[in-house]
């Protein structure tokens, strides 16, 4: 994004917001740690925000926000019901094409046949919803660095020199 289209969501920021005031130094921040975001998703992500919260977001609040927006994985209800969709048809055998990395994970965290075998489909429920979200969150904040990172590089390599001294 843009310093000018993170300029022009500041603005729609600050009217939303009007009682809050931002230093240059505050701007220069969004502008950043912003850079890397595609401004269409993070558009979507100032409007929710204002719609749905009575404070000024922060910078990882709205860049959070993207990421969830940009990535493939399902919810965690859309992860549950793959799986027992597959624990029912394909039963005892076990299942190996899941629709993400992250569904596949949480379900080797608890065991497919562990899930298979299970009495209890509410507490199952309940342990692959935490797993999920554990792993969803990590996954997200490895895809928010990764994409801070490489946003720092281009910076870098932007400047005379080319590389970091």
């Amino acid at each position: 994004m843009t310093r000018a289209e993170t300029l022009k969501l500041m603005a729609v920021l600050t009217a939303a917001y009007p009682n809050r005031e931002l230093p240059k130094e505050t701007i220069d921040l969004y502008c950043e740690f912003w850079a890397d975001l595609p401004y269409p998703e993070a558009e979507v992500a100032v409007k929710r925000h204002i719609a749905t919260n009575n404070w000024f977001p922060t910078v990882a609040e709205i860049r959070k926000a993207v990421v969830e927006m940009t990535c493939d994985a399902p919810s965690p209800g859309e992860a549950w019901q793959e799986v027992w969709q597959a624990l029912s048809r394909y039963g005892q055998a076990g299942y190996s094409g899941w629709s993400h990395p992250l569904v596949r994970a949480a379900v080797q965290a608890l065991g497919y046949d562990n899930l298979y075998w299970s009495e209890n489909q509410a507490a199952d429920r309940a342990r692959f919803f935490r797993i999920y979200d554990e792993l969803k969150d990590r996954h997200m904040a490895r895809l928010q660095a990764a994409a801070l990172g490489s946003a720092r590089r281009s910076r870098l390599q932007a400047l005379p020199g080319g590389e970091e001294g």
